[in-house]
């Protein structure tokens, strides 16, 4: 699950290098929706990445979007919502408890 509604993954055949490291990008990752004044108007801002820092940025983004999902469901069982209704509603939303 993407950080930002609106996040695409797209190959990248320019000048622009990774913005980790000096290895011409590979991917650029546009970030859908922000204020339009971050990027000339345009509404996405753009992150490039070679493929090393790209895997690194996927995996980083596998673990924040598993930790929010984890957030997700402790404030739903804190509302008091049944364990296994929260269980089927997040298995249902998002593919996994």
């Amino acid at each position: 699950m993407p950080p930002y509604e609106g996040t695409t993954y797209l190959t990248y055949h320019g000048d622009n290098k990774c913005w980790k490291c000096d290895s011409l990008a590979t991917t650029e990752v546009r970030i859908g929706e922000p204020p339009a004044s971050w990027n000339n108007g345009e509404r996405y801002s753009s992150q490039f990445y070679c493929n090393t820092h790209f895997e690194e940025f996927k995996e980083n983004e596998d673990i924040a979007s598993k930790k929010s999902i984890e957030r997700l469901r402790q404030q739903m069982l804190e509302a008091g919502m049944d364990e296994k209704q929260v269980n089927e509603l997040i298995t249902m939303t998002f593919g996994k408890k």
